[in-house]
């Protein structure tokens, strides 16, 4: 795992990124040794997993802690084939999962 902090980002995650931020994002993928194709981030709180810039950066803090949000837990899960899905109590009940990106 290689954290890359971005300015770019808003912290409390209140509003959504422009084209500009999305484009700065990509280019700081494009100038690392590694290919990039997606930035996971926490401890900006959101009501569920999320993502923005056609799925390029996830917010997956939800604020389950009892002195957050003391929310129902959701998962990020990232397969092989590059397919993203958000698993929650929801999907766990139903056995299915929801699809968010295709990458």
């Amino acid at each position: 795992c290689v954290c890359v902090c971005v300015s770019v980002l808003d912290p409390a995650g209140r509003r959504s990124l422009g084209r500009r931020e999305c484009h700065h994002l990509r280019r700081v993928f494009s100038k690392l040794p590694w290919t990039v194709r997606r930035m996971v981030v926490g401890h900006s709180v959101q009501s569920e997993v999320n993502a923005e810039c056609s799925g390029a950066v996830w917010r997956v803090d939800v604020g389950m802690s009892r002195g957050v949000r003391d929310a129902a837990p959701q998962v990020l899960e990232i397969m092989a084939d590059g397919r993203v899905e958000v698993l929650d109590e929801k999907t766990r009940a139903s056995g299915r999962k929801r699809r968010r990106d295709a990458g």
